[in-house]
């Protein structure tokens, strides 16, 4: 899964019986550098020769960001679908008429 596990978190008590939460620094250092070489979900660029915006989306990604909030972070296999809809053909969705009484 692209999402790296969180460093385990000790609390340590502090004066007034306040307690403080603190991370081994250099478990904290690992964690951040593979947040930083996980892949990314999307991919933007601009085509100035067609003047187009050019976004790509990896879906796996997504998938496994979800997955890892979800706590699926220590499973052995995700199993990912998607599909692609043309977003015309999704259709306008249903509202209804807004009307203030006060304001005729």
């Amino acid at each position: 899964i692209n999402v790296p596990p969180l460093p385990p978190e000790r609390w340590v008590k502090k004066a007034d019986d306040h307690y403080e939460r603190v991370y081994d620094s250099k478990e904290s250092d690992e964690y951040y550098h593979k947040l930083l070489n996980r892949p990314a979900a999307f991919f933007v660029a601009v085509d100035k020769s067609e003047g187009k915006l050019i976004v790509k989306m990896n879906p796996f990604v997504a998938a496994h960001r979800a997955a890892a909030l979800l706590g699926g972070e220590n499973a052995d296999a995700l199993q990912v679908k998607y599909q692609l809809a043309e977003l015309s053909s999704m259709g306008e969705p249903e509202t209804k008429e807004f009307h203030v009484p006060n304001s005729d």
